[in-house]
């Protein structure tokens, strides 16, 4: 009985670690919570996909009480690079498609009640964008805000996730 309930439990374990769903891509990069600078650039780099279709980007945000506005304003520069041709050693050339997207991110109401989820640091996701992509598709992602302040106090960690998106 001991050993049956074992591998059942560790059956279980196993399929929930393992299942991540639709999800292909998701990282969050710290920017100094004293403030991210507006020349700060972050960067993210999704692999090869495995398979074609549709697939969704999407930024997530963490911030504080030290944010002195209601949102944030980022450009979000998707950049996809198909393989090339067999038998080169380069495995990429130029990009074949650039996608910039401006996001406004409304962080609180206009009484200045936070919308995010959380106690002291509050979470946000927002959606940026849809994009048909082929197997072997890499990307380069970059994020950067546009406010018109220089150095941003307050945001902690901007993220990038990636789904394929159902048929």
């Amino acid at each position: 009985m001991r050993r049956f309930l074992f591998w059942g439990v560790w059956a279980l374990v196993m399929l929930c670690c393992c299942c991540t769903g639709n999800q292909v891509y998701d990282h969050y990069q710290n920017v100094p919570i004293s403030g991210w600078d507006k020349a700060d650039v972050l960067s993210y780099d999704v692999a090869a996909l495995r398979d074609s279709g549709w697939y969704a980007t999407d930024l997530g945000l963490r911030m504080n009480n030290m944010y002195p506005f209601l949102s944030v304003t980022m450009v979000v520069s998707q950049a996809v690079y198909h393989p090339t041709a067999a038998g080169k050693k380069e495995p990429y050339l130029q990009p074949s498609m650039v996608k910039n997207d401006t996001i406004n991110c409304s962080l609180r109401d206009d009484n200045g009640k936070v919308k995010g989820q959380g106690i002291i640091f509050y979470q946000y996701h927002y959606h940026v964008s849809a994009m048909k992509l082929q197997q072997g598709d890499s990307l380069h992602i970059t994020v950067r805000h546009i406010m018109k302040r220089e150095i941003l106090p307050g945001l902690s960690d901007i993220g990038i996730s990636m789904r394929r998106m159902m048929k």
